[in-house]
């Protein structure tokens, strides 16, 4: 298994039996990401009045994000690939939904 970050014997290769620490980690990283971007950015749209339809879509936008460690190997190997197959539809209602509310929130008229 090639990879960049890889150890230490210097061809970029990880040493037998090692597996690469992005597969683990890097969905974790992205769910904890977009859970902290989801509350500051709703709360950045609660304090300056931006409305319901904009928390909306920070919510909706975000929940890729959230749910990426649905996308893990570890996870869809011992559910038959059901997890994947939920944050496909996730992914998809949630970024539709999201450029929905987007565009309603911006299109409204000025306080």
């Amino acid at each position: 298994m090639k990879s960049k970050t890889a150890g230490t014997n210097g061809t970029a290769e990880l040493p037998a039996g090692v597996k690469d620490p992005k597969d683990d980690f890097g969905p974790i990283v992205n769910m904890i990401s977009g859970i902290v971007n989801t509350a500051l950015s709703c709360a950045y749209s609660a304090r300056n009045d931006s409305g319901g339809t904009a928390i909306a879509g920070t919510v909706l936008g975000n929940l890729s994000f959230i749910l990426a460690p649905l996308e893990t190997w570890w996870m869809n190997s011992t559910t038959d690939d059901v997890p994947v197959l939920i944050k496909a539809a996730v992914d998809a209602v949630g970024n539709v939904g999201a450029a929905i509310c987007i565009a309603e929130s911006t299109s409204l008229p000025p306080k």
